[in-house]
């Protein structure tokens, strides 16, 4: 799909209904499930960013990893995920004035360090 002048990958659709589907991150399972699926194809889904992305499966990936990693009680990946995202955000411009996407992440961050 391309969308301005980034090309979407394939699995953009299947990425995006994955997402849709989860509402939040209750079992270990489910933690277990999202992280197989969402990292072996991060490659993908870590440059959407760039793209005009009304869904903005960028953040919303990392933010369910990072939500799936608490769920696992394993807090020190969770941070390492989110400080990432994090860092690509501010450095991006086309998150200059995402202003709900940073004020979300930057929560999580400090529950996690909570």
């Amino acid at each position: 799909m391309k969308e301005g002048n980034y090309i979407l990958t394939p699995n953009y659709s299947k990425i995006k209904s994955f997402l849709d589907q989860i509402q939040s991150v209750d079992e270990e399972q489910q933690a277990k499930d999202i992280i197989s699926f969402l990292l072996p194809i991060k490659e993908e889904w870590i440059d959407y960013y760039q793209a005009v992305d009304p869904d903005d499966l960028f953040s919303r990936c990392y933010k369910i990893i990072v939500l799936s990693y608490r769920r696992l009680r394993e807090v020190d990946v969770a941070i390492d995920y989110l400080q990432e995202c994090i860092q690509i955000i501010e450095e991006a411009e086309e998150y200059q004035w995402k202003f709900a996407v940073k004020l979300e992440l930057y929560y999580i961050l400090a529950t996690l360090y909570f």
